[in-house]
């Protein structure tokens, strides 16, 4: 019964790994993350078409031509030297490494479908990546029933991404305390998908998987 939960949720973790952006040529760059997003919904309408429309997580092919952008969320990147590292007690914030990247959901009558990911290279920011529809849904449904509950604004929010582990969280901070919300249910480190945990639980959780994974890993 264990080895079926733990598969299931190794599913639905390539579900949501699977459905990765595209990353076709980088267009001109932008002086802001949202004229940057701008130029990538653009270039979204032009590379959905009657083959890819539900890869790319649109429910026709005309859709993305009446998308919108929602407010991004701030991606973080947590480096596995760093988790390997970790230790109960310490200060969980640290393990977030500021990346330059926002990630833009494109959004149809209100509803997430799939999104453009920017990212800053000096002053400068470009699209880089297109897609990742279960992603950005399985955030924007975690920030809008956390938000609503919690009575927070969304641009608190922010997507945090354990790359080694190919785990995704959504993450903000409530008083003094950082939290991660899971995006899927994994029985192994006893996560259920919307209900926040202590970072620092959940960091310290995670620690023996990435003290597994191979040294030469990236990331």
């Amino acid at each position: 019964m264990r080895r079926a939960s733990t598969f299931a949720a190794i599913l639905a973790l390539v579900f949501l790994a699977a459905c990765a952006p595209q990353q076709p040529a980088r267009p001109p760059q932008s002086a802001s993350s949202g004229e940057a997003a701008s130029s990538g919904l653009a270039t979204l309408r032009k590379l959905v078409n009657a083959n890819n429309y539900r890869s790319m997580g649109f429910e026709s092919e005309d859709e993305v031509n009446s998308g919108s952008l929602g407010d991004p969320m701030h991606v973080f990147l947590v480096r596995l030297d760093l988790l390997r590292q970790f230790q109960p007690g310490d200060d969980s914030e640290k393990l977030l490494s500021d990346i330059g990247e926002e990630l833009y959901p494109v959004l149809v009558n209100g509803a997430p479908r799939s999104a453009v990911l920017v990212e800053k290279q000096g002053e400068q920011w470009s699209p880089v990546s297109y897609g990742g529809a279960n992603l950005v849904k399985a955030l924007a449904q975690r920030r809008a029933g956390n938000s609503a509950m919690a009575k927070a604004a969304v641009s608190t929010y922010f997507e945090v991404h354990v790359a080694a582990l190919n785990m995704y969280f959504l993450g903000y901070r409530q008083e003094t305390k950082f939290m991660l919300i899971p995006l899927v249910d994994d029985p192994k480190y006893k996560f259920a998908a919307g209900t926040p945990v202590p970072a620092a639980d959940a960091f310290a959780a995670l620690v023996p998987a990435a003290k597994a994974v191979p040294m030469d890993k990236p990331l």
